[in-house]
């Protein structure tokens, strides 16, 4: 039982940290995207 519970909690770890890593990719493509954006208007 306990080892059923260990083995849950850390795939919903890994679940959570692929989700976390895949949230800071989208993260990091929105400031490369803003920060062309501001670069274009400044140029305007």
């Amino acid at each position: 039982m306990e080892e059923e519970y260990v083995t849950v909690r850390k795939s919903k770890l890994l679940e959570l940290k692929q989700a976390m890593d895949e949230y800071r990719l989208l993260l990091e493509r929105l400031r490369n995207d803003l920060e062309k954006i501001k670069e274009i208007r400044q140029e305007n």
